[in-house]
């Protein structure tokens, strides 16, 4: 009978022994878990306030957004509004602008490590393979504008528009002096133009130039350029209204110095 007593009190000791240790691992990973949510999301936060300072440093402009989820930020506005006692609402970077420089492949990496949803690019110079290393590891990214930059091979748009679908990428820039166009599918909009150009029209389609398909405003760019006063380039244009016409455009001559 003692053998028997001693016996349970054994095994009980032993279930007390693992209920223990149980709870002790229990109370680890809680921990764990409270440490790591709380520790990452500040560790994110200094990281990329220090890439941001880095940048700004390099003429690089950042529009920011709430830290935390929009529910989080909204509810913290709220309590400041309302209480004395203000809470901290950081903000971290949403978008970028990046202007007149040449953007290396190790600005781009800082880039994606900040995710953000929108670039803007205005006179930039890039590498192609950069621009897709940043696309690739900016999950978050939604909208690339590119305003008068480097002009993007058919192979890479190609490329852009397999892999990130959901990515609108805009091309605008100036083409004739004092007008811009801006990249479309099937052409090139017309969309800015000083007020004595009248060849096109606000929304117009340039479908063609000299019967060659037009897919971005660089190949009106360098025609135009390679004008001499007088000679002329034709164009196939689809107004609004769906009626395609065509339009001649003659390089002016040179203005006279006073």
């Amino acid at each position: 009978m003692k053998e028997t007593t001693a016996e349970v009190e054994a095994a009980l000791s032993e279930e007390r022994k693992w209920f223990h240790s149980w709870k002790l691992w229990l109370l680890t990973i809680i921990v764990v878990f409270l440490i790591t949510a709380v520790c990452l999301p500040i560790y994110r936060f200094r990281r990329q306030s220090q890439i941001v300072r880095s940048l700004e440093s390099e003429q690089v402009q950042f529009e920011s957004s709430f830290f935390f989820p929009r529910k989080v930020s909204d509810a913290i506005s709220a309590w400041n509004d309302a209480s004395d006692w203000k809470l901290p609402n950081p903000t971290a970077p949403d978008g970028v602008v990046c202007q007149s420089h040449h953007v290396s492949r190790e600005t781009f990496e800082r880039l994606a490590a900040l995710n953000l949803s929108v670039f803007y690019g205005e006179a930039i110079e890039f590498a192609e393979e950069d621009l897709e290393y940043f696309l690739a590891r900016s999950s978050n990214l939604r909208f690339v504008f590119l305003w008068d930059s480097d002009e993007l091979s058919q192979a890479c748009l190609a490329r852009i528009h397999r892999d990130y679908p959901e990515l609108e990428l805009q091309a605008d820039g100036q083409a004739f002096p004092g007008v811009y166009l801006a990249n479309e599918p099937g052409g090139v909009t017309f969309y800015i133009g000083k007020s004595d150009f009248s060849l096109f029209s606000s929304g117009e389609l340039l479908t063609e130039m000299n019967g060659e398909p037009l897919t971005t405003y660089h190949q009106v760019k360098r025609a135009v350029q390679a004008l001499k006063p007088g000679e002329q380039l034709r164009f196939t244009v689809k107004g609004t209204d769906g009626v395609v016409r065509e339009e001649i455009y003659t390089a002016p001559a040179p203005v006279a110095g006073p």
